[in-house]
């Protein structure tokens, strides 16, 4: 090999280096003769004085995948696999995930289509990413069917490494050396990180060492971690061992060369130090890296690899961050490597990055000039680096803008790179939160039979919303932000807050009066309302605007066949009602001259809601939000067309309101800043308790019951973790669930256009505010709004929660380590072995 002095300006990567706080790296250039020259800047980690050599290993992360794909073609090369083969006919994909689920604590709902899609799982498909499987926030999803769409993954490079360690009975390590390491002469490269041998008896621990003793039934071995402060220990019984497996540690240590792989896979299946990992656990130097190169972009058998298979204009998520059409029409992905096509005849550049905890690294091959570029980083502003050691070699035209607004990472120095860089990375962070928590919501309700819905959510003081579906069963038109739904008796709670903020007025109390006493004041004083007949009822003159709105009015849910009588004393007990609604509606509409649709327009539409999205009565038809309306539709998907509250009818104040997910949210959020809301609407007015009848009568748990009670207009669930405020609405074919965790804040609201909407609501709603099993159990006992059976063939399916606790948190700075999650893959780690 010889040597140049400069593959790069020193002095500037430098100085570059420095500002980016880049401790050290190693480059590899090779020219067109196929001479490797080196160059190395910086120290191995920072605060140290050890200078990156020739010799320095590095972490590869993705630049792991190339390395694994050409020992893939090579096995193919022997006709050891075939890369079209269904590999579920080697390797069952379905057990494959069953058992990394089980492993590393992940979901898998299993559905039909993800079974079906992976029958057709290929070597071709996993290298060129286009199975549409990965692992995303803990949960395995497909969102395509193999070979239609680009969706860069490392899950299935993982299970297509369990298939040839089955196929050949070798494990990834000993295969690498076979086909790759060896032939190649890569003598510092390693699947598995690079570790060394010593005896236990010496004193201390680091990382890095693996501490051996032999003892009577086997090898006995210390392992420290970055992660631990203490050392695991471990040990791997001696007929585990090859038979000739030195039992002499001085002799082990000496033929480290030979065995180090075999210590190194026994102690990864404790999960003592992380396991090799196809995707993302390559260490190299870059000048082995670039003897790999060499070898593949000189080998002509293997140059089909290099050939474009799908575009990245079949990218969705490049195109949902808003990647420059030009970049998609001029990439496409090959087997191992991306590509950046011409169209001139030439043949393409092919490129790769990684990134996976401090390790940054990219390589660029000129296939045309048979030139490539190489360099390894330790630190995660490594990828700022490319623009002076890539492009000056390798003329890569699109691929770098494409990575870099793609998965938010700065390329350059620049004016604010730092600023930008993060604002790149909120902005991919929350497209990926949406996708992935409406492809799940998609899952979700295509599972129980619902056609759409749309979730808004506040958390951390931000508000988000998703949706999924569609808004008719029978059309393709989908359910978006803007999609107004029916919300039945979530109108109920938006109807007490206008109440509340004309009693805040004082238009509710006796003049000299407190504005808040107008809660108590006897209403019959205001003006007459309800039914002339029921005046003389001694209840009537006990009504205030406190009783009706906490449904301690006497009065039933609805006249109906009931017959327009109280159902109990007013003040005695709770009885769910909307007539007590309508009766305090006339008491408002009197005080303030105006009809309940124009008084809560004035409302809705102030600079402090916003909600321009939300009407008490339908929208009328040639208008725009008319078009988004939500269509509801029956336990069986039948639609449901009614207009249940038409236009030519009064406002129906607890139940008529029509709306947004997101204008739903707004108005949650408001309530629970508004300093006279939190003090009357989310203070308990009655504890159920002995005083919910119907659920007595139903059976309803008294320890359910117990944690419950009402506020004004509003539930109020109590628990030693707080008070969670809810509401629920229900038209039979319009289905939705509120919730605000008053003491975090965190709020959620589920629209949805069928029956079975409530089959959804606790996955939903759970995964923000926290444990809602007494609500939900009282609802269900009570028969309120309580999911629908579906047939016993959707029953079948198991439907775990949203997630643990976590699908709807942003984590957006997560994307600087891991533009995927099957980088985290490598450095998962099991307690206990």
């Amino acid at each position: 090999m010889q040597s140049r002095p400069e593959v790069v300006d020193a002095e500037q990567v430098l100085k570059t280096m420095g500002e980016a706080d880049i401790p050290g790296v190693a480059i590899a250039f090779v020219d067109d003769q196929g001479t490797i020259a080196t160059q190395e800047l910086g120290v191995t980690k920072k605060d140290s004085a050890d200078l990156v050599t020739s010799a320095t290993i590095f972490g590869a992360a993705s630049l792991s995948k190339p390395v694994f794909s050409y020992l893939i073609l090579k096995m193919a090369q022997e006709g050891i696999l075939d890369l079209k083969q269904p590999l579920n006919e080697i390797l069952s994909f379905e057990h494959f995930c069953d058992q990394f689920c089980q492993e590393y604590n992940c979901q898998w709902e299993k559905t039909a289509d993800d079974l079906k899609r992976a029958q057709s799982l290929s070597a071709k498909m996993i290298l060129s990413h286009t199975t549409g499987f990965d692992l995303f926030k803990g949960r395995i999803d497909s969102r395509f069917d193999p070979g239609m769409e680009y969706r860069y993954s490392g899950l299935p490079l993982l299970y297509l490494q369990k298939v040839i360690e089955k196929l050949t009975g070798a494990t990834l390590e000993d295969l690498a050396k076979k086909y790759v390491f060896e032939p190649l002469e890569m003598k510092h490269s390693s699947f598995y990180p690079g570790f060394d041998l010593s005896s236990m008896s010496e004193e201390g621990r680091e990382p890095g060492r693996i501490y051996l003793k032999a003892a009577k039934h086997g090898l006995v071995y210390e392992v420290l971690t970055e992660d631990s402060n203490t050392p695991w220990h471990n040990m791997i019984p001696w007929h585990q061992l090859p038979r000739d497996f030195p039992r002499n540690i001085s002799e082990i240590i000496q033929s480290k060369d030979k065995w180090l792989s075999t210590i190194l896979v026994h102690v990864s299946k404790t999960h003592d130090i992380p396991p090799a990992s196809a995707p993302n656990s390559l260490f190299t130097t870059a000048e082995d890296y670039a003897r790999f190169v060499i070898a593949w972009m000189n080998d002509e058998e293997l140059q089909y690899a290099f050939e474009p298979i799908i575009p990245m204009t079949k990218d969705e998520w490049a195109k949902g961050v808003n990647i420059r059409s030009e970049n998609l029409e001029n990439l496409a992905c090959g087997m191992g490597f991306e590509l950046e096509v011409n169209g001139e005849g030439k043949k393409p550049l092919a490129y790769k990055t990684g990134d996976m905890n401090q390790w940054r690294a990219q390589v660029a091959i000129d296939l045309e000039n048979k030139t490539a570029i190489v360099y390894f980083s330790n630190a995660k502003n490594g990828h700022i680096l490319a623009s002076q050691i890539i492009t000056p070699y390798v003329k890569l035209e699109y691929a770098l803008d494409y990575f870099s607004n793609k998965y938010g990472f700065a390329i350059k120095i620049e004016p604010d790179w730092q600023k930008k860089e993060k604002a790149r990375f909120e902005q991919i962070g929350k497209y990926l939160d949406s996708q992935s928590v409406s492809s799940h919501l998609q899952r979700m309700i295509t599972n129980r039979n619902i056609p759409g819905v749309s979730v808004a959510i506040k958390q951390n003081n931000s508000i988000e919303s998703y949706s999924a579906g569609t808004i008719d069963a029978s059309n393709m038109q989908p359910v978006t932000n803007q999609t107004i739904f029916e919300a039945a008796s979530l109108s109920k709670t938006v109807f007490a807050y206008i109440v509340l903020k004309q009693i805040e007025k004082g238009l509710l109390s006796k003049p000299g009066k407190s504005p808040e006493s107008g809660l108590d004041r006897p209403l019959h004083e205001i003006c007459d309302f309800g039914p002339p007949h029921m005046r003389d009822d001694p209840s009537y003159k006990l009504l205030t605007a406190r009783l009706l709105l906490s449904h301690q009015s006497g009065l039933p849910n609805e006249f109906g066949s009931y017959g327009e009588k109280y159902a109990a004393a007013a003040g005695t007990r709770f009885d769910y009602s909307g007539e007590a609604y309508r009766f305090l509606n006339e008491v408002i509409e009197h005080v303030t001259g105006m009809t309940l649709h124009d008084l809560s327009q004035v409302i809705f539409n102030s600079d402090e809601l916003g909600m321009r999205n939300s009407s008490f009565i339908p929208y009328p038809e040639s208008s725009p939000q008319r078009q988004m309306r939500a269509i509801g539709h029956d336990s069986n998907g039948k639609k449901d067309e009614t207009d249940h509250f038409p236009r030519q009818f009064p406002p129906h104040p607890a139940a008529s309101l029509i709306t947004t997910a997101e204008d739903y949210l707004k108005f949650l959020r408001v309530c629970a800043e508004d300093p006279f809301i939190i003090k009357h609407m989310f203070e308990e007015q009655i504890h159920l308790a002995g005083k919910d009848q119907k659920a007595i009568d139903a059976d309803v748990p008294s320890s359910v019951l117990d944690s419950l009670g009402w506020g004004l207009g509003i539930g109020l669930q109590q628990t030693d973790q707080g008070t969670i405020a809810f509401h629920w609405g229900d038209v039979n074919t319009n289905r939705s669930f509120c919730a605000i965790n008053l003491k975090t804040g965190n709020a959620v609201v589920c629209l949805t256009n069928s029956a079975n909407g409530p089959s959804i609501f606790k996955q939903v709603a759970e995964s923000v505010v926290g444990d809602l099993s007494p609500a939900l159990n009282w609802l269900k006992g009570r028969g309120e709004n309580k999911p629908v059976i579906l047939n016993e063939a959707r029953q079948a399916i198991s439907h775990p929660s949203i997630t643990s606790k976590s699908i709807f948190s942003h984590s957006h700075e997560s994307i600087r380590v891991d533009k995927q999650e099957g980088e985290k893959i490598a450095v998962l780690r099991k307690r206990g072995g």
